[in-house]
């Protein structure tokens, strides 16, 4: 009498080991059952179809993970620098580039001097559509220069008058904060202080949340101005320190 084989059996229906739970990977599990077997086909055949389906899962579930992160692009904070001849309209051109792409300007600072002006506009977007709107920035007429500086060193400033509402029992701890933060309170009445705050955006948000506290009548936030560029623009010629002093002078007329 031949021998059998205990990888295949010839009996029909032959009750063999019960459930067997594998471990996919990824959180992923199956249950076989082993319980019963065709004649015609044997364990061994079983477990290697199965070594193979696990394998499959295991990469599809390894590509189901890693897809999302090469897909999704961040969207980030940008700062461009846009140095223009001044003429009529220019801004509402430079605007409408942001707007076609559906982008909110978040803040924009304007240095006028004589014949030029330099425009320092945030907005928040992808890499890729903001290289595009800084190609399409550069197509204008009149353009100069157009740069995304967020990753350039520089110094940034900006200035916020904040309302404060300020009742009697209240003032003293007002004026512990704006001494903590190094600001000025330009204007007082009964009820109220008028706070003026300069700083780079990150001060400007400290502010407002611990002030916040008090009630907010009114705010004005200037945008961000960047000095530390315009020696980058003005290389070729040493004009940058001149530009400067000429736009504080047009400034405080």
């Amino acid at each position: 009498m031949a021998a059998v084989s205990p990888w295949q059996s010839p009996v029909r229906n032959q009750k063999l080991n019960p459930l067997l739970k594998l471990d996919l990977g990824h959180g992923f599990y199956r249950s076989l059952d082993f319980g019963y077997l065709r004649p015609t086909q044997s364990r061994t055949f079983e477990c290697k179809k199965l070594a193979v389906s696990a394998a499959s899962n295991d990469n599809a579930a390894s590509l189901t993970e890693s897809t999302p992160t090469l897909t999704r692009s961040k969207v980030k904070r940008h700062t461009i620098s846009v140095f223009v001849g001044d003429e009529s309209g220019i801004i509402n051109r430079i605007a409408g580039v942001f707007a076609r792409r559906g982008y909110n300007i978040e803040s924009l600072a304007v240095g006028l001097n004589k014949d030029k002006a330099l425009f320092t506009i945030v907005v928040s977007g992808t890499e890729k559509v903001l290289r595009q709107v800084v190609e399409q920035l550069n197509k204008l007429v009149n353009v100069i220069k157009v740069e995304d500086i967020s990753r350039e060193s520089q110094v940034e400033r900006e200035l916020m008058l904040i309302k404060l509402n300020a009742e009697p029992n209240s003032r003293a701890e007002i004026m512990w904060l704006v001494d903590i933060f190094r600001a000025k309170i330009v204007d007082t009445s009964e009820d109220s202080l008028t706070i003026e705050v300069t700083g780079d955006p990150g001060k400007m948000v400290a502010v407002q949340r611990n002030l916040s506290k008090f009630g907010i009548k009114e705010l004005a936030r200037t945008g961000k101005a960047m000095w530390d560029y315009l020696h980058r623009i003005y290389h070729q010629d040493h004009s940058a320190r001149k530009f400067q002093l000429d736009l504080e002078i047009s400034n405080s007329r």
